[in-house]
């Protein structure tokens, strides 16, 4: 008996779910190897679902861990933790998902058209989620980035757009080269792995952990080779770029929920905490903000690395509401750090 499409989705969802009787998966496997068009369906069915259940999502119990280690309770503002818990759960959990499926059927609608269908996966702030790539590739998004790609790459080349933060493991295929691009670079390899910052309005930088890349900057002449453990800044006002050897994990442990800061400034460590979080973050005393600070945060919330930083140095700070702006949206919450006296 041939099964209808629906019936089939319903059957990877019940597999994928872990609910499957054994006549179930038996009628599955018997589809999937039928022909190669069910293979490739399936594993865009499956890659659908990694997508719409991110391994990597905070929990409560993570959150909970989080105070103990700080004081055991935090006395927090409580529209402070219900919006972080909000965006935290709702957000990551049922947005996501909504938006991936969404997608997915909008472009199995257009199937048979003589173009590219796309995904354009959107992770919310203060999460960070991994995603499968048609050619087993894997690239893992950070907070508040944006990642569009074909749902099959063309032959010659396998080329991503990104928007935000992105570390990528590519599976080598040196005939079809992977391409990463941003607004202002693009990142050409064929089985590496490197992570990208390509923020709107920042500087973009590539940090390289195994293999080799080459950057293209501003024209196609204009190319720049990177090994492991160097890495670019390339600045959008001046057009120039410096190259630097570091430690690649302290820019890419965001993907397993570390945030690694090693004598880097307090203006830094708190312009970064804000892009991650969608917060706007403020310095009173502007003498503060070059002090180097050397700390890591793992798997923390936002409540908790605000007390551990107010703990650890001889800072305070001021969270301020979201206040509703004439077209009846709300601003960013608002956290203000200035410096205090330790008592003797």
């Amino acid at each position: 008996m041939e099964q209808s499409e629906k019936q089939i989705e319903e059957l990877v969802i019940a597999y994928l779910s872990g609910v499957a009787t054994p006549e179930e998966i038996t009628m599955l496997a018997a589809w999937v190897k039928k022909n190669p068009e069910n293979k490739r369906h399936y594993e865009q069915l499956q890659n659908l679902w990694q997508l719409s259940n991110p391994q990597f999502l905070v929990t409560d119990d993570d959150l909970e861990k989080a105070h103990a280690k700080v004081m055991g309770k935090l006395s927090l503002q409580p529209w402070y933790l219900t919006l972080y818990k909000y965006w935290q759960q709702v957000a990551a959990v049922l947005l996501l998902p909504l938006l991936i499926l969404s997608a997915y059927f909008y472009f199995r609608n257009d199937a048979g058209k003589n173009y590219v269908a796309y995904q354009k996966i959107t992770v919310p702030f203060g999460t960070y989620s991994q995603i499968n790539l048609p050619d087993g590739s894997v690239a893992w998004l950070n907070a508040g980035s944006t990642l569009k790609f074909p749902t099959v790459f063309k032959k010659g080349e396998r080329s991503v757009f990104l928007s935000g933060e992105a570390f990528f493991e590519v599976e080598s295929d040196k005939e079809n080269p992977f391409i990463v691009a941003t607004d202002l670079l693009k990142v050409k390899a064929t089985g590496t792995a490197f992570n990208v910052e390509a923020y709107k309005k920042e500087p973009v930088a590539v940090t390289m952990v195994r293999g080799k890349v080459h950057v293209q900057l501003n024209n196609e002449a204009d190319k720049v080779s990177l090994k492991p453990g160097e890495r670019l800044l390339y600045g959008d006002v001046n057009k120039s770029f410096e190259i630097t050897e570091t430690d690649p994990y302290k820019w890419y442990a965001w993907k397993d929920g570390n945030l690694i800061f090693r004598d880097d400034s307090l203006s830094y460590i708190l312009k970064k905490i804000g892009q991650i979080y969608n917060v706007d973050i403020t310095i009173r005393d502007p003498e503060i903000g070059m002090q180097p600070y050397r700390v890591t945060f793992e798997k923390e919330s936002l409540p908790v690395i605000l007390e551990l930083m107010k703990l650890t140095a001889p800072i305070d700070y001021k969270v301020y509401e979201p206040r509703k702006s004439s077209d009846n949206r709300y601003n960013k919450t608002h956290i203000e750090f200035y410096s205090v006296k330790r008592k003797p």
